[in-house]
């Protein structure tokens, strides 16, 4: 297939966490145009990983592919309204510069919420269409915890959302979305349906390695055939507090096959229902987890990774709580690593003063968040780092990164690297840019929900991970989050309530 007109390629990524600061224009990593080109043709691109495999894979099925902006941010709070709408109105301007297109590629996370709407993503995709016209396909890929709106669906040809949390199968779902494309360019027409389930799973509940999530995302693609294009099973953000919120199954089909689509989604929503007790969680106590720590001083005892999930910056945590910290600290726990800790004041601090230099360091002196409690220790400067690194395992695998400036500190018997970004435990780099391995300790401590897991398996099996039960802006224990948006009843808040996809339609 060789097309001449091209296929213009598009994206924004945020996943808004309701009860988080507001997130700063500066958090986006912004590419258009030459720049964006010159990112995906380098050794380690900062642009989205199913991005750049939807480019390279489209080429080899004779399509021209045509980058034209990406802007991505970690997980944060709402975006300014008007950074959003200046930012949509620059990325439409690019397509009407382009002229006719065969089609548009989206690649978008699908959670994002701004001061001004709760549906920034059906946003854009109206303003894309409207560009477009209605024959012009449009093929749009999701992160799985996107908040899936019946807008984004009636704008769109083609749904796909990654099969994998830790998400370490874009490449594939953006490879997917070609093929996808090579179809709809080809003359292919479509239809999407959904099944919306009264239900947002904790965050922690939705690791698919084991988990019931995985079970349920393979349950959709075995209905994959001529006629079924896509089964997209997003779970949603459950700290996205907006109408949106809900598990979604969205199935694309070729036009006519809308019956049988809405079969598949309801069945797929059916089963995930009769089972949502699966996605029940339990946590470890934060005395429970001094007491695991302090048994490591036996070396008969396995090395543990205690993960701080409520302060989960790619959920929009601070990347700062001290609780852990504070009771290890007070527990006296010999042999502990904590990374990253987000506090740009503190480690640029200890960069001047520089390596070997003791100091009374002020853990959050510059913070104002409920959970972000100050903490003064006496501390010193083991190494100082950071900066751009290439990923080498996980998520960012191949791909750059950025800590800003970083610090190694020494307090007691516990290092920490503290970060002028906030970014949540992704890569070994992130200790070894600084002179260590996650093998060099008895207890490793991470700011991060799950993702981390793609990281740290090389060093700690599944039972060698503790999830704490401590508080903070991305806490899986939604009884304690206040929310005022989201339809209810909703499961698991509502654990009473009863739901069939076939009442949904009645």
């Amino acid at each position: 297939m060789a097309t001449t007109a091209p296929i213009a390629i598009m994206g924004f990524q945020l996943e808004s966490n309701s009860h988080s600061p507001e997130c700063q224009p500066s958090e986006f990593f912004q590419l258009a145009g030459d720049a964006l080109l010159a990112d995906i043709a380098s050794p380690a691109p900062r642009a989205p990983r199913e991005l750049t495999a939807f480019m390279a894979e489209a080429k080899n099925l004779g399509l021209t592919p045509a980058p034209l902006a990406s802007a991505t941010a970690g997980a944060s709070g709402r975006i300014g309204q008007d950074f959003i709408d200046g930012w949509m109105a620059a990325a439409v301007a690019r397509l009407r510069d382009l002229g006719p297109v065969a089609g548009v590629y989206l690649c978008q996370h699908g959670a994002a919420i701004s001061t001004g709407s709760e549906d920034p993503d059906g946003d854009f995709y109206a303003l894309v269409r409207a560009v477009v016209g209605p024959e012009v396909p449009i093929v749009v890929t999701l992160d799985p915890h996107a908040n899936v709106s019946a807008k984004m669906l009636s704008n769109i040809d083609a749904i796909i959302a990654y099969h994998t949390n830790p998400h370490v199968d874009q490449q594939e779902r953006g490879r997917e979305a070609a093929h996808l494309m090579a179809r709809l360019v080809a003359g292919q027409k479509t239809e999407i349906k959904l099944a919306k389930l009264p239900m947002i799973p904790p965050s922690i509940s939705q690791v698919t390695k084991g988990g019931p999530l995985g079970e349920h995302i393979a349950y959709g693609q075995s209905f994959l055939d001529d006629e079924v294009m896509a089964v997209c099973t997003c779970s949603g953000f459950s700290l996205g507090d907006n109408t949106k919120a809900g598990m979604s199954v969205a199935v694309t089909v070729v036009e006519g096959a809308g019956a049988k689509a809405q079969t598949i989604a309801d069945t797929v929503g059916q089963r995930i229902w009769d089972e949502r007790n699966r996605y029940d969680i339990t946590m470890t106590s934060l005395e429970d987890a001094v007491a695991m720590a302090k048994a490591l001083d036996d070396p008969a005892q396995p090395p543990l990774c205690f993960a701080d999930v409520a302060d989960n910056p790619g959920s929009g945590g601070r990347g700062n709580t001290t609780y852990i910290l504070k009771a290890f600290l007070d527990a006296g726990v010999s042999d502990a690593i904590l990374a990253p800790f987000y506090d740009a004041p503190l480690a640029l601090q200890a960069a001047a003063l520089g390596v070997g230099a003791r100091f009374t360091a002020t853990f959050n002196s510059a913070e104002t968040q409920e959970f972000s409690h100050k903490l003064t220790a006496e501390v010193e400067v083991l190494a100082v780092g950071g900066g751009v690194q290439t990923g080498r395992r996980g998520m960012y695998a191949g791909r750059s990164f950025d800590l800003g400036t970083a610090a190694l500190l020494r307090c007691n018997g516990i290092r920490i690297v503290v970060t002028e970004k906030r970014i949540q435990f992704l890569d070994p780099l992130m200790l070894e840019c600084l002179g260590m391995r996650m093998q060099d300790t008895r207890a490793l401590i991470v700011k991060s929900r799950g993702h981390f897991r793609a990281a740290v398996d090389e060093a700690f099996a599944d039972e060698q991970i503790i999830e704490v039960d401590v508080p903070g802006l991305a806490t899986p224990m939604l009884h304690r989050i206040n929310f005022t948006r989201t339809p209810r009843p909703i499961y698991p808040l509502d654990r009473d309530m009863t739901w069939s996809a076939a009442e949904a339609h009645s």
